[in-house]
C-alpha cells in the first residue's frame, strides 16, 4: 500500500506527524491564549499540535482502513479515539464493531471524490480552525451560570 504523504511544497508537509501529543494542560493553555487574543502564533501552535490526528484522518480516508494502535500487546486494537468519531457514521441501530467501522471508513473517500492528498488535509485543517475559532474557555462557567439563574 502507498504510503500517504504531502508534497514537499506543502506548508504541513514539514511537521512532524509522528509528534508525541502534547499535555492537556498545555493545549488547553494554547487554545485558551487564542480565543483571548486571536495571536496567530498559538493558533499555529495548535495547528501543528493537531497534525497527527489530521494525518491519521488523512491516512484513513485515503487508503479506507481503520487506524490501529499498532504497539503494545494487542496492536490491532482500533485507536481510542477513532472510536467516537466513527460512531456519529453509524448507521441508526448499528453497534461500533470493527466490521461496522470498516464499512464507514470505506465509504469516507466519497465525501473528497476528486481531491488530491492536499486538499483533503486542507479541508481538515480548515475545519480544525472552524473548531478553535469556535472555542470558548469560560463555556463551563457560563452554562453553570445560566442553569444556576434559571432555577
Amino acid at each position: 500500500m502507498k504510503p500517504v504523504e504531502l508534497r514537499a511544497d506543502h506548508y504541513a508537509s514539514k511537521w512532524d506527524a509522528n509528534a508525541v501529543p502534547r499535555p492537556r494542560a498545555e493545549i488547553n493553555a494554547l487554545a485558551k491564549r487564542y480565543a483571548e487574543t486571536h495571536d496567530r502564533d498559538a493558533l499555529l501552535c495548535l495547528c501543528q499540535a493537531f497534525h497527527p490526528y489530521l494525518m491519521k484522518y488523512l491516512i484513513m480516508i485515503r487508503q479506507g482502513h481503520v487506524p490501529v494502535t499498532g504497539v503494545g500487546p494487542n496492536p490491532q486494537f482500533v485507536n481510542p479515539d477513532t472510536k467516537p468519531f466513527l460512531k456519529y457514521f453509524l448507521p441508526k441501530g448499528q453497534a461500533l464493531s470493527r466490521k461496522n467501522m470498516q464499512k464507514v471508513v470505506k465509504h469516507f473517500h466519497l465525501a473528497f471524490k476528486g481531491m488530491e492528498t492536499e486538499e483533503i488535509y486542507d479541508v481538515l485543517m480548515e475545519q480544525l480552525v472552524v473548531a478553535i475559532n469556535g472555542y470558548d474557555p469560560c463555556y463551563k462557567a457560563k452554562v453553570q451560570k445560566s442553569s444556576k439563574s434559571s432555577r
